[in-house]
């Protein structure tokens, strides 16, 4: 019986040694690999991207509706992805105001500025739209402009628009 003891105390100890010889080996080549996996991997300047607030990542160019004296325009307007779906970016894209060459241009937007998509959802064809206070004395025409700029991509069949979760009393175009 103090046989089996002893062995398997032994088997204890030369497992407790080989364990910590395991781990000093490990942090030692950790310690001598992570400045090159740092380097790789150029975590450095993700980190600094990161603090700055700046995403580099990628965009996607999508048609909007803007107007012009003779009426609506098509137009075409960059929105960084940001790991959002395209009815996201569809109404991002709506919401945006015209930049200096749109206004050189003579194209404006009726949506109020300052307007800011606060949620939005679709299902069965049917999509609702939450959008900031900005939207609340807005005329049809900035209603139809963000609708029309949806419809350019992304189908559905009628939108309800909603100002700070309340439904709107604007009507969609159907």
């Amino acid at each position: 019986m103090d046989e089996g003891k002893e062995s398997r105390i032994r088997y204890r100890v030369i497992f407790s040694v080989l364990l910590i010889i395991l781990i000093v080996l490990v942090s030692v080549l950790g310690y001598y690999r992570i400045p090159l996996i740092i380097e790789k991997f150029s975590l450095m300047e993700h980190i600094a991207l990161y603090m700055k607030g700046e995403d580099e990542g990628l965009s996607i160019t999508l048609p909007r509706i803007l107007y012009s004296a003779s009426g609506p325009v098509k137009d075409n307007v960059q929105i960084p992805v940001l790991n959002r779906d395209t009815l996201h970016l569809a109404a991002e894209a709506a919401l945006l105001q015209p930049d200096d060459e749109d206004l050189a241009n003579g194209l404006v937007s009726f949506i109020p500025e300052g307007t800011s998509l606060i949620g939005i959802s679709e299902k069965g064809g049917y999509i609702y739209i939450d959008l900031s206070e900005e939207m609340k004395d807005a005329g049809k025409r900035a209603y139809e402009e963000i609708e029309r700029t949806i419809a350019l991509s992304y189908p559905f069949k009628a939108i309800r628009f909603m100002i700070s979760g309340k439904l709107s009393e604007s009507e969609s175009l159907d």
